[in-house]
């Protein structure tokens, strides 16, 4: 991860009233040979350098989790309905940076916005990971609260517009500590 893209950064500063100064950070210890290091245990993670916003999801779909932290507004409003649309019925995108009034508040607006577009109820865990859980037919009458489905497909996504890691396994223990 190098640092976000200009165009995104221009649309904070122009639409939201950010200022550049405080979006533009040294993320240079979290470059992608590093984070594809953190996965080196876990042979069926494959990392991916690419831009999320124009990533062809579906060259890797489907998806039961995926972990989404690319903290401005327009790579999450891009990136959400692309992933929701591969997300398998019961998967799960967890939006990191959920948080109002804060310095990267643009997964939030983005993630409060999707939530309204789909009616799904907005559920943050902690302070700042919000949930998006797709339901299928037979969910209906289940709250949306995060379960531990068996995952086959976990798609990390740290840094914005950069990483990319997508897991080809049959099963996960979501019981293990979590991956990132």
């Amino acid at each position: 991860f190098q640092s976000f893209l200009q165009e995104d950064l221009e649309f904070e500063v122009q639409h939201r009233n950010k200022k550049r100064s405080e979006l533009q950070g040294n993320f240079g210890y979290n470059d992608f040979n590093t984070w594809q290091n953190n996965f080196s245990e876990f042979p069926f993670v494959k990392a991916i350098q690419t831009d999320c916003s124009t990533f062809d999801y579906a060259s890797i779909a489907p998806f039961k989790l995926v972990f989404l932290d690319v903290d401005l507004y327009v790579p999450v409003q891009k990136s959400l309905p692309k992933i929701y649309e591969l997300l398998s019925p019961g998967g799960v995108i967890l939006v990191d940076d959920v948080q109002n009034n804060s310095q990267y508040d643009g997964a939030y607006q983005s993630y409060m916005e999707f939530c309204a577009q789909k009616n799904i109820i907005p559920n943050v865990l902690g302070n700042k990971c919000g949930i998006i859980r797709k339901r299928d037919s037979a969910d209906q009458s289940r709250d949306q609260s995060l379960t531990a489905p068996v995952i086959n497909n976990y798609l990390p996504i740290a840094g914005e517009s950069t990483f990319l890691v997508h897991a080809q396994k049959e099963t996960f223990n979501p019981t293990q500590p979590a991956i990132c």
